[in-house]
């Protein structure tokens, strides 16, 4: 392929609004051979002038460099009230780039004091073992057994004939077996 043809592929990618991936899945390029177009294309003629051409604007946004700068856009972030991914997209900033300041950030300081310092109230944890228990009393005498908070068992009932208990790191299946049968393997199991 010819430089120009391979420059208007680029041009055309930059103006679609898609990533690079998403634009070459569409148009079905391999991904390295664009990458490859636009790296000889930008090292040719340079961003500025092909993102000018594609309307795009010039400017880019700083990202913070040091610890201070990205520590305000965490506290910025945590005290939004927004879910991170949201919060990157309106930002304009890259989530596995704010996970990695946040990361860094919670290393160097308490979780809960950079909580403290941007507003943010820490979630309440709610007992739920009792509700559980009225719900299901199984499950809740399978709970005892293990040891564990109730949030980490789960019940599935498959078909009506098959059983499966999750519970932390052990999982117990049963078919063609009641919920009673199940539970006394779990206690055969473990006691």
């Amino acid at each position: 392929m010819e430089y120009d043809e391979y420059r208007k592929k680029v041009i055309e990618c930059k103006k679609s609004g898609m990533t690079s991936r998403e634009w070459c899945k569409h148009e079905r390029v391999e991904y390295e051979t664009y990458c490859t177009w636009r790296k000889r294309v930008l090292g040719k003629e340079g961003a500025e002038k092909i993102n000018s051409e594609c309307g795009l604007n010039n400017q880019v946004r700083k990202k913070p460099r040091t610890y201070t700068e990205y520590r305000e856009k965490v506290l910025e972030c945590r005290g939004s009230g927004m879910l991170m991914e949201e919060w990157c997209k309106k930002e304009g900033i890259k989530y596995n780039c704010y996970r990695t300041w946040q990361r860094r950030v919670f290393e160097k300081e308490e979780k809960a004091a950079v909580d403290k310092e941007c507003g943010r109230k820490p979630r309440e944890k709610k007992d739920y073992s009792l509700e559980k228990a009225n719900q299901n009393p199984d499950m809740y005498e399978i709970s005892d057994l293990f040891n564990l908070e109730m949030e980490e068992i789960k019940i599935e009932t498959h078909d009506g004939n098959n059983i499966t208990i999750h519970c932390g790191v052990w999982t117990v299946s049963a078919i063609d077996r009641s919920l009673e049968d199940v539970i006394r393997a779990v206690k055969k199991i473990c006691l």
